[in-house]
């Protein structure tokens, strides 16, 4: 569940879907747009969401690749650019924020010194009032964490990251949730596998679950087999 003022990392190694999964979810709030339904569930009536446009703030795609991922998804960049406020920024990423909107932040570019990506973090929860903000972040295949490490978890209610597990798709882990729908079962270090169509959808290919190195390996034999077929 994600309420008023949560922030939510999608820490992803490269071309694992960060900036598919953020366009999706514009596409998927185009969808409840048009159904009349503007809000998530789970906020309450009292903080309908999103109040104003949506940001999407851009720190890598030009233009015109912008507009080709919109393209292939089905939807028209026209449209959108009446409810949803574009930017091109990759530094003081905090001034483009909305406190009452959804802010989606694609990516959080780091250059240098990796340590700064908690303080640039901790700026935008502050800059929020009623509004979420999902930030996108780079991600070494090597480490735990996207780059910041540490200092990244303090302040998401959600914490995802995006890994390789090619030639056989993706996978998602739930690094950190803070509230999950259900509270009896503990989702923090699952996994679950999808792959990603040429529309930008993302398709599960199982369910969330632990999975340990050996169970890897056999799933990934099962994966091969099963595309040998």
């Amino acid at each position: 569940i994600l309420r008023p003022g949560a922030i939510v990392i999608i820490a992803g190694e490269p071309n694992c879907g960060k900036t598919t999964f953020m366009l999706r979810t514009v596409k998927m709030l185009e969808a409840e747009k048009k159904r009349g339904v503007i809000h998530p569930e789970g906020y309450n009536k009292k903080n309908i969401y999103p109040e104003g446009p949506i940001n999407y703030i851009n720190s890598e795609m030009r233009e015109v690749e912008l507009i080709a991922r919109v393209e292939s998804m089905g939807s028209n960049i026209q449209e959108w650019e009446q409810w949803v406020n574009f930017y091109k920024r990759n530094h003081s990423f905090h001034q483009r924020v909305s406190p009452d909107s959804l802010n989606l932040i694609d990516y959080l570019e780091v250059v240098s010194d990796y340590t700064e990506a908690g303080r640039l973090i901790l700026q935008l929860h502050e800059k929020l009032k009623t509004g979420v903000a999902i930030i996108g972040l780079q991600k070494n295949p090597k480490s735990q964490l996207g780059y910041g490490g540490g200092p990244t978890l303090q302040k998401p209610r959600l914490y995802i990251n995006l890994k390789r597990n090619l030639p056989h798709g993706f996978i998602a882990e739930a690094v950190k949730v803070k509230e999950a729908r259900d509270f009896r079962n503990k989702i923090e270090g699952m996994e679950i596998d999808y792959h990603i169509t040429e529309d930008g959808q993302f398709v599960p290919d199982s369910g969330w679950r632990y999975v340990n190195e050996k169970q890897r390996t056999a799933i990934n034999a099962d994966y091969s087999r099963k595309y040998r077929k």
